[in-house]
């Protein structure tokens, strides 16, 4: 595929990222003015969860994750690319009401003090401390996220051929959704929700009628739109490939015509090709 051609094809689907301007602006707005939150998310089983820093390591691969998930995704499977964002900002979104709805927050972060240990991992484990203040918990952005990814990556043309790729994608969003309270930036409770929430945005309803190969736009009349996208996008460049390899044997074909002929001689400005009819009455002349 040319690279304009390619350039023209994949630069639609990029202004889907502008929703990030949106989401951090609205995130750290919600940062800054809950400082008090009306809920706070406990429970028991957060109490028998041991606090290791060393796990800040998966939890800051959640930012290696997403870029890598989405550039692949954008480039190899656009399909796959939309439905990942759809599936991912509109959790986000969501989370975000909740956060203005139903403020929560935390109270299980231990201090530098109590844990006693100076290593690389817990300085920077304070850094997070500080820069994401223990407000807006549940649901769980990073798990939520996370499984959207996962979820949308294991189901792209990229791991089709691919298992082990899929059991990776898997694997490491397991261990950045443990992280998330092993270094009790979330309880539990956050981590289920935030794992729900993502379980239910990747439900497609139209699944079972896509395996029967029947759709009916009266009942789905917008999400026959979002099929189109995802199933028929390949079956659309095929025939337009088609389309095009059929016209270019063609002419093809067409040429060679010509050159059997006509010879090697070029061909006559009054063929049979370019004006048929005066050709046609030139003969009727010389027969007369």
């Amino acid at each position: 595929m040319k690279a304009k051609t390619l350039r023209t094809r994949l630069k639609p689907h990029l202004w889907y990222q502008a929703y990030w301007v949106v989401y951090l602006i609205w995130f750290f707005w919600l940062d800054l003015t809950i400082t008090d939150p009306k809920y706070i998310i406990h429970s028991p089983v957060d109490d028998l969860i041991p606090f290791n820093e060393w796990f800040i390591f998966p939890y800051c691969s959640w930012f290696v994750l997403l870029a890598a998930v989405t550039a692949l995704l954008w480039w190899f499977d656009t399909a796959s690319y939309d439905k990942l964002c759809l599936m991912m900002f509109s959790g986000m979104t969501f989370c975000l009401i909740i956060y203005m709805v139903l403020p929560n927050g935390l109270d299980i972060r231990p201090t530098a003090e109590a844990i006693g240990r100076e290593n690389f991992a817990m300085t920077l484990m304070q850094l997070i401390w500080k820069a994401d203040a223990s407000v807006n918990v549940c649901p769980s952005i990073h798990c939520q996220s996370t499984a959207c990814m996962a979820i949308a990556f294991s189901g792209s043309t990229l791991t089709k051929q691919r298992p082990w790729l899929k059991a990776a994608a898997w694997v490491w969003a397991a261990l950045i959704c443990a992280s998330t309270v092993f270094t009790k930036q979330h309880s539990i409770i956050d981590v289920v929700c935030g794992l729900a929430l993502a379980a239910v945005s990747g439900c497609d309803p139209l699944r079972p009628v896509e395996k029967s190969g029947r759709i009916d736009k009266k009942k789905f009349p917008i999400l026959s739109v979002s099929q189109l996208t995802r199933t028929k996008c390949v079956e659309y460049n095929k025939i337009k490939t088609d389309i095009l390899v059929k016209h270019k044997d063609n002419r093809r074909a067409e040429a060679q015509k010509e050159r059997r002929q006509y010879g090697s001689s070029e061909r006559p400005r009054g063929s049979l090709r370019n004006h048929p009819q005066q050709d046609h009455h030139h003969g009727a002349q010389t027969r007369g």
